[in-house]
């Protein structure tokens, strides 16, 4: 029996982590590090992306620390800005498959929404850059982002609070996301979880994580969450749009 088989079937909701798994921004990502070490006159410690996939800590604090040797809470208060605007300068884009997982979801009656440890703001900005409605009647119903209130994962905070904006319970939502953090969040929220590679980790490192799903693609995913929903959901969705 698959893994999955052991939820009753009451998916009401897929959640998404945003970096590196809806939008890739792992390029990005990489030059504002180097940037920063230089800035401060620190050597930059990795070498590629690979390094970074093997290097990358949850909560994502800990890489600045651990990694960059960068005081990421004594440094924040310029950290977070200066991020802010590096990234709504970059031509950020949506990971292949990603927008059309997200008007299948919508298509099926599925709630879509996005918790991150990333900036809400930051979120909102490239959504609005890629013509992708958000809000209680869009495309993406809720963004929720590291805050005051809000905690980096592996805490729960941003994915608990997303399923509360979107009205559903954590245990019908599917997380999905691409570091062993967004395994370990979900399920401390009580939601299942799905991993894409190909984001800020390594494949060694989600499959010890035992996420309920790996898969390869956004478009991959797809086939798992029509699993997930009722029949009877899937005719509402198609006779009742």
């Amino acid at each position: 029996m698959d893994y999955y088989e052991s939820w009753p079937l009451d998916l009401e909701a897929v959640i998404w982590d945003w970096d590196g798994t809806s939008a890739d921004t792992l390029p990005h990502a990489f030059l504002f590090w180097k940037n920063i070490c230089g800035k401060m006159g620190k050597p930059f410690p990795l070498k590629d992306y690979d390094h970074v996939r093997r290097e990358m800590r949850d909560p994502f604090s800990l890489f600045y620390t651990e990694v960059l040797g960068i005081d990421f809470e004594k440094n924040d208060h310029w950290i977070k800005p200066a991020f802010k605007e590096y990234m709504d300068a970059s031509d950020v884009r949506l990971r292949p498959g990603v927008r059309q997982t997200w008007d299948y979801c919508a298509s099926l009656g599925l709630k879509t929404g996005i918790a991150s440890s990333n900036l809400e703001e930051v979120i909102n900005h490239r959504l609005d850059a890629l013509e992708v409605s958000r809000g209680p009647a869009g495309l993406i119903r809720s963004v929720v982002g590291y805050g005051p209130n809000i905690r980096m994962k592996p805490f729960p905070d941003a994915l608990i609070e997303c399923a509360s904006q979107l009205n559903v319970h954590p245990w019908a939502c599917l997380y999905v996301g691409d570091t062993p953090g967004d395994i370990l969040a979900p399920r401390a929220a009580g939601m299942r979880s799905a991993v894409i590679s190909g984001g800020y980790s390594t494949i060694e490192k989600l499959t010890d994580g035992k996420p309920t799903f790996f898969v390869d693609s956004a478009d991959e995913l797809q086939v798992f969450i029509k699993r997930l929903i009722p029949i009877a959901q899937v005719r509402s969705a198609v006779w009742d749009p």
